[in-house]
């Protein structure tokens, strides 16, 4: 059995040499034909006692709370972000649990001073991997930063990695958000084959999103 790893990239930790040189499916890119979505964005959603249209769920200026009862109350801009500023919401990538989509970085538990010195390196340009976190740096205010890093080292982490034994997973398209999507029509593929060279395969870490 080939085993198929679901994992979450951290967008916080730091990546080694150029971008030609790193594994095409461990960095996936948004393909350019798109198929239709799974869910309409006019269908509305419900979990738990929350219910809204998928269109508001992508809101990055006021994030849908699914499950108020896994976290505390979130400061301003985590739930909403700044949209004069065009800073997004926190919680719309790293989620308000911290655990963040696929694409995007666990921070829960993530040390005050650590959260804080990474948005400065973003901002002074040492840091340079990660295009959206980049604009933000260069925007968010201080107290902002502040605010996002304490709500978010007080968060207890979780366990957020699952590992699946199988032969085959479901047909995958890469999304918007660089996010590797399972595809709406449906169907299954081969896991992949190993590299003679690494030993890995090419596909059995790639982590597929089921989105709402």
């Amino acid at each position: 059995m080939k085993t198929l790893l679901i994992a979450l990239p951290f967008v916080l930790a730091p990546v080694f040499g150029l971008a030609a040189e790193t594994p095409e499916w461990a960095f996936p890119v948004t393909e350019k034909t798109q198929p239709a979505p799974r869910i309409a964005g006019d269908k509305v959603r419900t979990v738990g006692k929350v219910s809204i249209t998928r269109a508001k769920a992508d809101d990055m200026y006021d994030i849908p709370d699914w499950r108020p009862d896994l976290h505390p109350p979130m400061p301003k801009i985590v739930q909403f972000g700044n949209k004069d500023t065009q800073v997004r919401a926190c919680g719309s990538c790293h989620l308000p649990t911290g655990t963040g989509h696929d694409e995007s970085a666990y921070v829960a538990g993530l040390p005050t001073a650590y959260f804080i010195e990474q948005l400065a390196a973003w901002k002074s340009g040492d840091r340079k991997y990660g295009g959206t976190m980049v604009g933000i740096a260069k925007t968010i205010t201080d107290a902002e930063v502040n605010e996002a890093a304490g709500y978010f080292a007080s968060l207890k982490p979780r366990q957020w990695i699952r590992v699946v034994e199988a032969d085959t997973v479901p047909k995958s398209f890469v999304g918007p958000g660089n996010k590797r999507l399972e595809t709406p029509s449906g169907g299954t593929e081969p896991l992949g084959t190993s590299s003679a060279s690494s030993g890995i395969s090419k596909t059995a870490t790639a982590p597929v999103h089921r989105s709402l």
